[in-house]
């Protein structure tokens, strides 16, 4: 699932664990999923991911894509993969892809905003490892300034690009995908999309 963060990402992975899929939500700490317990696998995906996203190449994430293949995981969602799911694709063309929307990419926006801002409030000096992280994150998805210090409001450019970074994420996959691998998912039209998903 390449979603971008807060298009209900979170309940498509609870989807594909109750129709039998191995799913790594995010890095794999989620309190309902925690794949990464116990293990190193959200410390090894974190630390690829921001090889990658500091302008590596896509070999970057290779101990993390094997780590995961040695856990017997079948399915990704949420970050890091839908930050890199351009070279996904290329390295996966065969992959069934599934990029979960909102209504709108306003809608998109608000709980975006709110899911990521306070990653604003610690200046330079001062931030966890994390939050570094999701400033990654947030600027490899277009929307930098949501975390960024000091955390001043959006000029209009920088919140026209970051709504239209959602449009274009799934635009590019559009293009991306083989005909019959991609599902362009909103949970609010329910199972039946997904089991129909061959």
């Amino acid at each position: 699932g390449v979603g971008l963060s807060r298009t209900a990402t979170q309940s498509l992975a609870l989807a594909l664990t109750k129709l039998g899929y191995r799913t790594l939500h995010a890095e794999g700490f989620h309190p309902e999923m925690p794949l990464g317990r116990g293990n190193r696998l959200t410390e090894v995906i974190t630390k690829a991911a921001v090889e990658y996203f500091k302008g590596a190449n896509f070999t970057a994430l290779a101990p993390a894509l094997q780590l995961i293949e040695d856990l017997g995981i079948d399915a990704v969602v949420d970050l890091p993969w839908s930050a890199c799911s351009h070279d996904l694709v290329l390295a996966y063309p065969d992959a069934k892809v599934i990029v979960t929307i909102r209504d709108s990419a306003e809608k998109w926006y608000r709980s975006y905003w709110e899911h990521f801002r306070w990653g604003a409030i610690f200046p330079p000096g001062l931030t966890h490892s994390f939050i570094a992280y999701w400033r990654d994150v947030t600027t490899k998805t277009g929307c930098g300034y949501v975390t960024r210090w000091p955390p001043w409001p959006p000029t209009d450019r920088e919140l026209a690009t970051c709504l239209a970074a959602y449009s274009s994420h799934v635009e590019e996959l559009q293009r991306l995908v083989k005909p019959g691998n991609l599902l362009v998912f909103n949970v609010k039209d329910g199972w039946d999309p997904l089991c129909e998903f061959p």
